[in-house]
C-alpha cells in the first residue's frame, strides 16, 4: 500500500485500503507500507516514525519510503519485495516450474 508522506489525508486511509485487502485476497498476501514522495521533507506531513508505528499496528509486512521522482529506495523496494516473496514461496518453486 502506498501513501503520500506529503498528505496526512493519504495516510489516515491506510486502514480502508487495508481492509479491502483483507475482504478480496489471500490471507497469506505480503503487505508493505510504502511512503512515497519522501524527497518532498519540507512539505512531509507524515513522519518516518508514524508509518513504522503504523505498520507494526496493523501487522505488516515492511515499511519503506521511496521517491518515484528521484528514484530514492525504489531499486531497495523491488529487491526487499523480490526476496520475500522468494523465502515464502521457496517450497513451491517445482510447482511454478511444472506449470511452463
Amino acid at each position: 500500500m502506498v501513501y503520500d508522506v506529503t498528505s496526512q489525508a493519504s495516510f489516515e486511509n491506510v486502514r480502508d485500503w487495508k481492509r479491502e485487502i483483507e475482504n478480496n485476497a489471500d490471507r497469506d498476501v505480503i503487505v508493505y507500507l510504502v511512503g512515497n514522495m519522501a524527497d518532498l521533507e519540507d512539505d512531509r506531513e507524515v513522519s518516518t516514525d508514524m508509518g513504522i508505528e503504523l505498520m507494526k499496528d496493523m501487522e505488516l509486512d515492511n515499511h519503506i519510503e521511496t521517491s518515484a521522482m528521484t528514484g530514492m529506495n525504489i531499486g531497495h523496494l523491488f529487491e526487499t519485495l523480490t526476496k520475500h516473496l522468494y523465502l515464502e514461496n521457496s517450497g513451491q518453486l517445482n510447482e511454478f516450474r511444472e506449470d511452463q
